[in-house]
């Protein structure tokens, strides 16, 4: 891509990522315990209880020089779990080393963390500050007490803005905050309260995401039997809508489904995921994808670290994805991007039954072609948005194949 198109795409506020296929390799960093498993969590985790910290991340680094040595990341993402969780001594050595193996201080543009309220403290900022660290997610998840319990948070509402303010004054530019809505019960006017009072503190970046049932969580256990009962499609439609209209009032762009960025600070990490760019990851249960491989390590902490020792690789899984599951995996994170879609240069060789039903949604108004820098793209319309889960189902492979 040219300098003229370089700056128009960013003057339209469209990242380059959209137009330049060399993206580079991101690195997601997984950090498994938390004080406690949420029961809404399907995420690897689990319940911190006293286990070797520095044993788990120096199995880490021995990965890290097998599979990511001198890798200079674009991205990278420490994510879990709880990387809080871990004392700033034990984070500061382990990322200087990893730092030494993959020089990723350098080279990547955006290093986030992730952060619980409760393990936020000046000491943790200052150590993820002094190692280059440009950007943290803080899961606030709710800032009403009776949820929080709920969910088994371990962090009280004030924890939550106490929490912000440590790492707006630490010297964080660039801070996320996650919520959750469409709690069983909750009130459409209690979400916008709530809204107002996160945007009232001014972080740069929110994500908004609706509860989820997932297979297996303490929660879908809980609504399976029906103790809970689901927040009805309707409302959690309008909790949808009304979280997009609050948050522009409030100067938030609304560049993905659930996620919502002031002066263009976009997470560069999950835009790679969106745009289905690759990434490895490592750690317990993280996964990789390297074209046409998705690399699955092993889950549960002690047997990946045991197998680290042993054969100084925990790798489960290695999949080797069809073009149709590519395709379809493409376009599934693509059309998660309501403004821009998918580049259409990635969908004029999709197998025929798919490109049929593809222009059959365009036909009915669902998706819709848009042009932008002599590049066409594939984007969800205004009414297709809101049903992309089922355009989506119209659009699967015909065989059964892995998924990323």
């Amino acid at each position: 891509m040219g300098k003229s198109q370089k700056a128009s795409a960013q003057k339209e506020n469209w990242p380059n990522i959209l137009f330049n296929k060399k993206v580079g390799v991101s690195l997601y960093v997984h950090f498994p315990f938390c004080r406690k498993k949420c029961r809404y969590c399907d995420f690897n985790s689990y319940t911190y209880q006293g286990q070797d910290q520095k044993e788990y991340l120096d199995a880490m680094l021995k990965e890290a020089r097998v599979r990511i040595l001198n890798l200079n990341p674009t991205t990278v993402f420490f994510g879990g779990g709880t990387p809080s969780l871990i004392s700033p001594a034990l984070l500061e050595y382990f990322f200087k080393k990893l730092n030494k193996i993959c020089n990723y201080q350098k080279s990547a543009k955006e290093i986030t963390i992730e952060a619980n309220p409760e393990t936020l403290n000046k000491q943790f900022a200052a150590v993820c500050l002094e190692q280059n660290i440009n950007r943290i997610s803080i899961g606030f998840q709710s800032i009403r007490n009776d949820i929080l319990k709920v969910y088994d948070r371990t962090h009280k509402e004030d924890e939550a803005f106490q929490a912000f303010q440590v790492a707006r004054k630490a010297g964080f530019k660039n801070i996320n905050i996650d919520l959750i809505y469409s709690f069983p019960g909750q009130e459409l006017n209690d979400w916008m309260e709530d809204l107002e009072k996160v945007c009232a503190i001014n972080p740069d970046h929110i994500s908004c995401y609706e509860l989820s049932y997932e297979p297996g969580t303490a929660l879908t256990k809980q609504k399976d039997k029906g103790r809970i009962k689901p927040t009805s499609i309707d409302l959690a439609t309008s909790f949808f809508l009304n979280t997009r209209k609050k948050l522009k009032e409030h100067g938030f762009e609304s560049y993905e489904v659930s996620a919502f960025a002031k002066n263009k600070k976009y997470c560069e990490h999950n835009l790679k995921y969106w745009t289905h760019s690759p990434y490895i990851g490592i750690g317990a249960g993280a996964s990789s994808w390297l074209n046409p491989q998705i690399i699955k390590n092993i889950n549960a902490p002690h047997k990946y670290i045991e197998n680290i020792l042993k054969h100084n690789k925990a790798v489960e899984e290695v999949q080797r994805c069809s073009k149709e599951t590519i395709f379809f995996d493409r376009l599934m994170m693509g059309l998660r991007l309501e403004q821009w879609g998918v580049n259409y240069l990635e969908i004029q060789n999709a197998p025929d039954y798919m490109l049929k039903k593809i222009n059959e949604s365009i036909e009915k108004g669902f998706l819709e072609i848009n042009y932008k820098n002599n590049n066409k793209f594939l984007r969800a319309s205004k009414k297709g948005f809101l049903q992309l889960d089922s355009i989506l189902q119209t659009i699967m492979p015909e065989t059964s194949t892995h998924s990323v």
